[in-house]
């Protein structure tokens, strides 16, 4: 008789939130394994390859699953650029995001996928309406046009939850 034994070791990184159950008097508890490490959205002229300032953002999130049910509130994020490169939004909890951006009368719309310990770098070009989605594992940096310093995912966790875009 031939016995095989196979062993796996990963290193992953561990969140614990309580989540209400279903009664009073009950609880459980929500794992995610390795929260998202940010993400990033910036909108580029394709002719100069500089930050366009004036588009109207819409970023609407879709929680991480976690027992079935969502690990966060559906929210929507409005703003207008300001001629920043990156501007980043909140990623604990969250799977994806749908983003819809108008300039000049038109409107682009794009999903940009989160991936655990991992940042995600999201462009529109305009006016062709080009999008790149780039997910860099830990460590990483989302790539910049030009020479301001683009965030770093050490950063990003630094920075902590408070880093939003600001509504105009």
């Amino acid at each position: 008789m031939t016995v095989a034994v196979a062993s796996l070791t990963f290193t992953a990184y561990q969140y614990v939130f309580p989540r209400p159950a279903t009664t009073p008097s009950a609880s459980t508890k929500c794992v995610i394994l390795g929260q998202p490490g940010g993400i990033f959205l910036r909108v580029l002229s394709n002719s100069t390859l500089k930050p366009v300032a004036g588009v109207s953002v819409t970023a609407i999130n879709r929680p991480a699953l976690c027992n079935g049910s969502p690990a966060t509130s559906q929210t929507v994020k409005t703003f207008t650029t300001n001629g920043t490169e990156w501007f980043p939004l909140p990623s604990d909890n969250n799977a994806a995001y749908s983003l819809t951006a108008t300039y000049l009368g038109r409107t682009y719309n794009f999903t940009a996928d989160l991936r655990p310990v991992s940042l995600t770098c999201a462009t529109l070009s305009l006016p062709s309406g080009q999008t790149d989605v780039t997910v860099t594992e830990f460590g990483g940096a989302c790539a910049s046009s030009y020479s301001a310093t683009p965030p770093s995912l050490s950063e990003v966790a630094l920075a902590g939850p408070e880093k939003h875009p600001s509504t105009a």
